[in-house]
């Protein structure tokens, strides 16, 4: 996976798409991801993953992650990730 510093992470660049993931387990058309770079933004904090289905690795997609400042200030790193790994277990799956 590549990471990508300081960027401007809100919009996909030309080509990404962002998901409702919600609407694909819904209609049970949901399929493994597979990340290929992290975009981390620091003000406001936000993560951007970058990833693709692993049926189509041509299209890649777009998910945000948006930071609380305050988690970030009082929480160690350990507490952090392990917090992402719970609400974003889709996107950080090791499988």
């Amino acid at each position: 996976m590549n990471f990508e510093f300081g960027k401007d992470v809100r919009q996909p660049p030309a080509g990404g798409k962002y998901v409702d993931l919600a609407e694909l387990s819904l209609s049970g058309s949901l399929m493994p991801s597979v990340p290929t770079k992290l975009a981390i933004r620091y003000s406001p904090p936000m993560l951007t993953i970058v990833y693709y289905f692993e049926q189509n690795s041509l299209d890649l997609y777009y998910h945000d992650i948006n930071l609380d400042s305050k988690m970030l200030k009082t929480e160690s790193a350990d507490d952090v990730v392990s917090h992402l790994y719970l609400t974003e277990a889709y996107y950080f799956n090791p499988k």
